[in-house]
């Protein structure tokens, strides 16, 4: 009986995930963030390339870092979120996810790219990603984006998720 009422209670959380996403403004709000970031890299890289092309929402780097705008539009979530607010330990905790995000973003991705410099000279024939790391303007414009989506979504949005 024990195990019965653990996998009804695995079952319905299952069921309830769809619903619960759908109406959960703060991860709407930061999906939507990161993917109208990456439709704005891939027009500033098609305006650079005089060529359009869908592959650049995806490429690593860029201006805005979509990573960025994902997470902080999350955290500003969190932060207007009446049932959370700025005080909250949820905000907290994001924020310093943010923060991780952020440097990851510049430092660990620059680290990789060194490593991926070295191992194209020793091993020409294996393929590399050519650039993978943001630079700061990059991630300083992904935080700017956060905060100009964010604010316009609830000024417009805000009212269909009371």
């Amino acid at each position: 009986m024990f195990i019965a009422d653990n996998f009804k209670l695995v079952a319905d959380g299952l069921l309830g995930m769809v619903p619960g996403i759908a109406t959960n403004k703060i991860f709407i709000i930061g999906i939507s963030a990161q993917f109208c970031s990456m439709l704005l890299k891939a027009a500033i890289k098609s305006v650079k390339t005089g060529k359009f092309t869908l592959k650049n929402m995806a490429d690593y780097g860029g201006m805005p870092s979509s990573h960025t705008a994902f997470i902080v539009s999350s955290v500003l979530a969190i932060g207007f979120d009446p049932a959370f607010g700025w005080r909250s330990p949820l905000f907290g905790f994001s924020f310093i996810v943010a923060l991780i995000v952020l440097v990851d973003a510049v430092k660990f991705r620059g680290n990789v790219d060194k490593i991926n410099d070295i191992v194209g000279s020793v091993a020409p024939n294996v393929t590399m990603p050519k650039h993978i790391a943001h630079e700061i303007k990059e991630v300083v414009a992904g935080v700017v984006f956060a905060f100009v989506y964010t604010i316009l979504f609830y000024l417009f949005f805000g009212h269909l998720f009371s």
